[in-house]
């Protein structure tokens, strides 16, 4: 059975035009945006402009809320730097959460090529990179992850 890539991408320190261009290379036609409000202060990364442009460009916009790390993670994160114990409690998280938004997710990875977005440019610096691994776990390891 042939692997399906899910990829990944953050856009801190990129432009609009450096995301289009990364969705256009690497044939992307859904970001699915991870963050927990999708809001931002950079300008065109708050998610009802996001989807204006990224619709502009033939790509669909989801946004998956409750896939977002929550805020006291975020908090205790800033306070401590700890990342490793970020990315834990990220995955203590949401492995404890109902798992209909991440099977959401994981259709429409199946039937499009398909990004999660987050703010951080190093996936291992953000929950999507938890994401992405309890995401190939539910699809039995067959999702090839590429954080770009």
């Amino acid at each position: 059975m042939q692997s399906t890539v899910l990829y990944t991408i953050g856009y801190e320190g990129r432009s609009l035009t450096d995301l289009r261009d990364a969705v256009t290379q690497w044939g992307i036609r859904t970001v699915v945006d991870v963050r927990e409000n999708p809001c931002s202060h950079k300008r065109g990364f708050s998610g009802p402009a996001l989807e204006r442009y990224l619709g502009a460009i033939g790509v669909s916009y989801v946004h998956a809320g409750p896939l977002g790390s929550p805020k006291h993670l975020r908090e205790q994160l800033k306070a401590t730097g700890d990342y490793e114990v970020f990315r834990a409690a990220c995955n203590e998280y949401f492995a404890q959460q109902e798992s209909e938004s991440l099977a959401g997710v994981l259709s429409i990875i199946h039937q499009n090529s398909c990004a999660l977005l987050c703010f951080e440019r190093q996936a291992n610096q953000c929950h999507r990179s938890v994401l992405a691994a309890l995401l190939c776990k539910m699809d039995h390891y067959l999702l090839n992850v590429r954080h770009i």
